[in-house]
């Protein structure tokens, strides 16, 4: 059983931790919003909800003869309850009106009302095509395949049209009655001998048609975006620890040149959020993303930030966040002389002259920062030179010369600030961005080396020559344009190709929703049921 957090919380438990056990994404669903989902899959089903007549018999205990019965039911929308960490379930139909007729006599005995009937099952990952959200089949084809939970599935690339579903298994499911009401749990025991009919309803014209969560591969991504192409997955269910603790569907998948476990490895999943025994969805929210650290890096940072800079080194030292060094892919910073000529005193001349500078921006390294926490100040590009010019100033008043020089230190900073976007749009819902936004202008420290007092004398100065004072130098011309990710197909399709993660704003300014990187990262969510 797992506990569940507040989002600053639930962030700092995963501070430096690797928690999808080896899997690149996992995605999870909180169990209040699955049951919305079974009850939209369930408008579908309506005509399942009206049963009978069932044939049905019990043996008379005074007469030793076989009665037989039908059996009427009309059921309301079931109510599913995670059970473990295996994918075991309970589902639940309230009874809104039973009654069975005894043939022989013709007559009816009602059901008393609060009676319920239970089903002790379990979700399975299911394979097939599933023609629209409107279909009353459940997955169909030559490739339909069950597994169950904790087991792992394998994409066929080729197969666009085929999605892997959870589903509910009537299969090896056990039937109760249950009562609500003080008679209805008395008589529950004594009605038992209609729940054999029931099962084997439900067995033949319910099997695999309630799902509740699904991955598909039938995409049509954004240009300019990274794409993340499920290739493999996995599901499990946790169980919230007490009724605060909101109990979650969690999907975990691998995708193609992901940087996961290999496929082959089978052994060993537990199915547990490596974060201290605790559900990875924030209280207050519906859904979440966490995606591998490696993927992130390797899938979408890197390949972005390859734009403007190479070299990369890993300079983090911390539990969470980023930071890296590397050399910046721009031209050079090449300013020319400066020469003034002005007026100096009566009929005299003043000429200041600065002497070129030309400096490559591959040295000294550029840093590189990701925050690690949820509203992240520390996302930056920073870039510092620093160099020295020499200047002088010639002075010519009648036939007197006049002399100046010296040297000014000059520090140029560079400084780009980033944050992370939420990029949807009404064609592609599920695109994660990051925005940088460099300086306009280098910042440019000045100051005058240090002279001797003896070394006036031979005109040496310690002033800054006015063209210096007045420097504006323009940004690098690096590239900080970065792709969009578009997460849409690694995301819960309740039926292929509808949108269900609706993600909460990373820039939004809340500390209990939106986005985190404490090592891997975290986005938090709302799930659309319609």
């Amino acid at each position: 059983m797992a506990t569940q957090l507040d989002f600053p919380a639930l962030s700092k438990q995963m501070m430096g931790k690797w928690t999808t056990e080896g899997f690149d994404i996992l995605v999870s669903y909180s169990e209040e919003k699955v049951n919305q989902l079974l009850r939209a899959r369930s408008e579908q089903l309506k005509s399942i909800l009206e049963i009978g007549p069932l044939e049905a018999s019990y043996v008379d205990l005074l007469t030793d003869e076989t009665v037989h019965l039908n059996v009427f039911m009309s059921l309301e929308h079931p109510l599913l309850q995670f059970e473990d960490e295996h994918g075991n379930i309970t589902l639940t139909f309230d009874i809104k009106e039973g009654h069975y007729v005894i043939i022989a006599k013709n007559i009816t005995k009602y059901l008393p009302s609060g009676m319920a009937v239970s089903f002790k099952t379990t979700l399975n990952n299911v394979k097939g095509t599933v023609e629209s959200s409107q279909s009353e089949d459940g997955p169909t084809g030559k490739g339909v395949k069950t597994a169950s939970a904790n087991e792992l599935v394998i994409f066929n690339p080729g197969e666009k049209d085929v999605s892997q579903h959870v589903c509910i298994t009537f299969e090896k499911a056990s039937a109760d009655f249950i009562g609500t009401t003080e008679e209805s749990k008395k008589r529950v025991a004594g009605l038992a001998f209609l729940l054999g009919a029931v099962k084997e309803y439900f067995q033949q014209h319910a099997e695999l048609k309630y799902f509740v969560a699904g991955v598909s591969n039938k995409y049509d991504p954004e240009s300019g975006s990274d794409s993340l192409h499920p290739r493999s997955f996995r599901f499990n269910t946790l169980k919230g620890k007490t009724k605060n603790d909101e109990s979650a569907l969690c999907m975990w998948i691998s995708v193609k040149e992901g940087t996961n476990r290999p496929e082959s490895y089978t052994q060993g999943f537990e199915g547990t959020f490596y974060a201290d025994g605790l559900i990875p969805i924030p209280r207050g929210r519906t859904c979440s993303l966490i995606m591998h650290n490696d993927l992130l890096i390797k899938q979408f940072i890197m390949p972005n930030l390859s734009k403007g800079f190479k070299s990369f080194k890993d300079k983090t030292s911390g539990k969470g966040g980023l930071n890296l060094s590397a050399t910046m892919i721009a031209g050079d910073i090449d300013i020319k002389e400066m020469k003034k000529k002005e007026s100096w005193g009566p009929g005299g001349i003043k000429t200041t002259t600065v002497d070129p500078m030309k400096f490559s921006l591959s040295d000294p390294e550029t840093t590189i920062s990701f925050g690690d926490g949820i509203i992240s100040k520390s996302n930056k590009i920073n870039y510092t030179n620093k160099q020295q010019v020499k200047w002088k100033i010639d002075t010519v008043t009648g036939r007197v010369p006049g002399h100046e020089h010296g040297t000014t230190n000059l520090e140029f900073k560079w400084t780009a600030t980033g944050s992370w976007k939420d990029k949807k749009t009404p064609g592609h819902p599920n695109l994660l961005g990051f925005d940088w936004a460099g300086d306009k202008n280098w910042t440019i420290t000045k100051s005058a080396e240090d002279v001797h007092w003896w070394e006036a004398f031979g005109g040496a100065s310690s002033k800054i020559p006015e063209p210096l004072q007045n420097l504006q130098v323009p940004s690098p011309n690096t590239k900080l344009e970065m792709n969009t990710l578009d997460y849409f197909l690694t995301t819960n399709l309740l039926y292929p190709g509808k949108h269900i993660f609706d993600a909460d704003d990373p820039s939004s300014g809340s500390t209990d929703k939106g986005l985190a990187f404490p090592h891997d990262l975290i986005l938090t969510g709302e799930t659309k049921v319609k």
